[in-house]
């Protein structure tokens, strides 16, 4: 299922965090991999996203580390006018 979303919370150190969003309540776990930054960026994957960050995800129903969805793949928004 695709999705947009805000990041709640990035873990550097473990290369995971929370994504909130209408589709998945409760939160959508998302791990550094499932990240696209594109491949000028691809070295930066695992400091991953921001707080309060727009992101587009793709997600499935998973139980991951308390959270009952799981993010397959995560696109940061432009949020650039």
């Amino acid at each position: 299922m695709s999705s947009h979303g805000v990041v709640r919370k990035w873990r550097v150190t473990k290369g995971w965090g929370v994504i909130d969003s209408c589709d998945a309540p409760g939160g959508c776990w998302p791990f550094y991999t499932a990240i696209e930054l594109g491949e000028e960026n691809s070295h930066s994957r695992i400091e991953g996203l921001a707080p309060r960050q727009a992101v587009r995800f793709d997600w499935e129903p998973a139980t991951q580390d308390g959270y009952l969805f799981r993010v397959i793949r995560a696109i940061p928004v432009d949020t650039a006018p």
